[in-house]
C-alpha cells in the first residue's frame, strides 16, 4: 500500500512513489534480457536483481517526474557517445590517447551536454544520500550540502564547478553484468619524487560499466584542482579515463566479492554463478 508523506525534492506532502535509484534503462532485465549479481553494501548473501535498487520513500510523483527528465536526459547522452556497455561502441568522434607506462587512457569527447551530465551525477549523489536503503549507507553529507544539493536537482540553484565535482571513467572492455552498490573511495595524490599528499575523498558510482566519481562536500576546490579539465562542465571537451575491464578495481573488487559469497554461502553462490554462465553459453554468438 502506498504511503503518504513528505516529498524529500519538492518538500510537498503528498502520495510517495517509487524512485529508481539508478535508471532501469541500465540495469532492467526486462529492457536488456540481462540478468545481473548485486555486490557492494548490503550485499549479505548472493542476490539475482531483474533491476536496480528503489525506494519508495523519497519522492512523490512530481519529484519523481524531475528525476525521470534528468535521467532521460542523460541516458540519451550517454547512449550516443557510447559511455556505458549497453551503447558501445565508444563514438567514432572520441579521441583517444595511451598514457605512457600505465593501462589507462585519456577519452576526449566533443559536442557534449555536460550540463546534462553533471546535473545526472549530482542526481544519484542526491537519490543515494537522502535514501535509507543499507546499499547506500556510506554516501553520507552533511545538511547544508544537502539542502544545496536539492536546491541544484529542482533548479532552483546553479552548481558551482567545485560543488560536488563530478568525473568520469569508462571501462572500454565488457566485463561480467552486475548491478554494485556505491560506496566510498579514496584517491591517493603523489607528487614529485613520489611524495604523498592528502587522500582525495570520493563516493563511486558503477552504472553499466560507466564509473562516475562525485565529491563529498561544496566548494571541493581541491579536488577540482585535482582533475582540472575531467571535471564535468570544466571545459567544452570531455575527457573521460578509460581502462579494460581484465586486472581493473572492478574487476577485482567482484572478484573478492564472489570468493566472500561463495564462501559464505556455497550451495547458492554456485547455484547462481551456474545459472549466469548457462545464460552466458546460451547468449554467445
Amino acid at each position: 500500500m502506498a504511503e503518504f508523506g513528505r516529498c524529500k525534492l519538492t518538500g510537498k506532502h503528498g502520495r510517495l512513489v517509487k524512485s529508481h535509484i539508478i535508471p532501469r534503462a541500465f540495469t532492467d532485465l526486462v529492457l536488456d534480457h540481462i540478468t545481473r549479481v548485486e555486490y557492494g553494501c548490503g550485499s549479505d548473501r548472493p542476490v539475482v536483481r531483474r533491476s536496480s535498487w528503489f525506494d519508495n520513500k523519497l519522492v512523490t510523483k512530481e519529484g519523481e517526474d524531475i528525476l525521470a527528465r534528468i535521467d532521460s536526459d542523460a541516458v540519451n547522452e550517454i547512449d550516443r557517445l557510447g559511455l556505458a556497455w549497453r551503447s558501445f561502441p565508444l563514438t567514432e568522434n572520441a579521441g583517444r590517447y595511451s598514457l605512457p607506462g600505465a593501462e589507462f587512457e585519456i577519452l576526449t569527447l566533443y559536442d557534449v551536454n555536460s550540463e546534462k551530465l553533471r546535473l545526472f551525477c549530482h542526481s544519484l549523489l542526491w537519490r543515494a544520500s537522502f535514501s535509507r536503503r543499507s546499499e547506500f549507507r556510506e554516501i553520507r553529507i552533511d545538511p547544508v550540502a544537502k539542502r544545496k544539493l536539492t536546491n541544484i536537482i529542482v533548479g532552483r540553484v546553479e552548481a558551482s564547478l567545485s560543488d560536488f565535482p563530478c568525473s568520469l571513467m569508462l571501462i572500454t572492455s565488457i566485463g561480467q553484468r552486475h548491478v554494485h552498490s556505491p560506496c566510498r573511495v579514496k584517491i591517493p595524490v603523489f607528487g614529485y619524487n613520489n611524495e604523498t599528499y592528502a587522500d582525495l575523498k570520493v563516493f563511486r558510482f558503477f552504472v553499466d560499466g560507466l564509473i562516475i566519481y562525485t565529491g563529498r562536500k561544496l566548494s571541493d576546490k581541491n579536488l577540482l584542482k585535482f582533475w582540472g579539465n575531467r571535471v564535468i562542465g570544466a571545459s567544452n571537451q570531455l575527457m573521460v579515463l578509460g581502462r579494460k575491464f581484465e586486472g581493473s578495481r572492478q574487476e577485482a573488487m567482484l572478484n573478492f566479492f564472489q570468493d566472500e559469497m561463495s564462501e559464505k554461502f556455497p550451495e547458492n553462490a554456485a547455484r547462481i554463478y551456474q545459472y549466469l554462465n548457462n545464460e552466458k553459453l546460451r547468449n554467445a554468438p
